[in-house]
């Protein structure tokens, strides 16, 4: 492929504005094919190009291979993590992170970090560069309690996606500590730290949580080579949407947003009932130009890294 085609592929995919690189028509949501199980409905969103399912130049699919993740980076001991503060000096909302691969780092808002002084949770959608240096993280603390000798940190999975929205929505570390207690309460269980990795970690909510799991994972084909996200719904609510700006970033981060919705099935949710007309509306709200950007400024958010947009979320 010569280098003028080369560089109209490259146009052809980014477009020339930004805010429409996942509106329609260039996203299709498949409202006849729609992944289930139990209380949990996926509709997928594919990357369409003229009508078709959009073949990616190959310079474009190595741009999106350039990443990685958190878990997969802690595990190869590419990322590292460290506290701000000390056992005197308490800084609860941030910590360091090190990317010393050669790859761009995707942190994703609704990770959770075990360890450190106390368990933590990151709020937004952060890309750091390869061999990034130490940058400063928002996180929550999602333990309220211990405050002790620092462990070393790791990956402790996703959040649900109902607490990813409260991330979104507050400032308020209080907020994140008094909704953890709720869940707690709700389950008729106790713990001394209210911690949320032992929330999740608890038997029942892992056993479902992993059939669910174990039946939904086959259901995304890695062969579909435009498959960028999916629409969730739960009871008679549309629980959110992650979309990436490629098939790679997807299914890099299946795991990642397959279990979050999973979580909050599980905790919150119930049979789904919502009429297909009501999510095609919801759709229509998150996917159109026209009313994309007012639409994720209150109810989700986008991630631009070098005026691309790589991943939005939706509530």
């Amino acid at each position: 492929m010569n280098r003028h085609l080369i560089t109209f592929c490259l146009l052809a995919f980014f477009g020339t504005n930004v805010h429409c690189q996942l509106t329609y028509p260039k996203v299709r949501v498949d409202f006849d094919s729609v992944i289930a199980f139990g209380n949990l409905e996926l509709y997928p969103v594919h990357f369409v190009y003229g009508g078709q399912p959009y073949k990616f130049d190959e310079s474009i699919r190595q741009m999106m291979r350039n990443f990685t993740n958190l878990k997969k980076g802690l595990s190869r001991r590419r990322i590292k993590i460290m506290e701000r503060g000390n056992l005197m000096y308490r800084d609860i909302n941030s910590v360091l992170v090190e990317n010393n691969s050669d790859q761009h780092l995707l942190l994703l808002g609704g990770e959770l970090l075990s360890g450190g002084r106390q368990d933590r949770i990151i709020v937004k959608d952060t890309i750091l560069p390869p061999r990034s240096g130490k940058t400063e993280i928002k996180v929550y603390c999602v333990e309220d309690s211990r405050w002790g000798k620092e462990k070393k940190f790791k990956h402790g999975g996703y959040a649900d996606a109902s607490l990813k929205k409260l991330l979104d929505s507050t400032v308020s570390q209080k907020k994140i500590w008094n909704e953890i207690r709720k869940r707690y309460r709700k389950r008729k269980l106790y713990s001394q730290t209210n911690s949320y990795l032992a929330l999740l970690g608890e038997k029942v909510m892992t056993d479902t949580s992993g059939i669910y799991f174990q039946n939904l994972l086959p259901e995304f084909r890695s062969t579909d080579s435009s498959m960028i996200g999916f629409v969730a719904v739960t009871g008679n609510q549309v629980l959110g949407a992650d979309v990436f700006i490629s098939p790679e970033l997807f299914y890099n981060n299946l795991e990642i947003t397959l279990r979050l919705y999973i979580d909050a099935a599980v905790m919150t949710g119930s049979p789904p009932v919502m009429p297909v007309r009501n999510i095609r509306d919801y759709c229509e709200r998150l996917f159109d130009p026209k009313t994309q950007d007012d639409f994720l400024r209150r109810n989700g958010n986008v991630l631009r890294y070098n005026k691309q947009v790589i991943h939005i979320t939706s509530y």
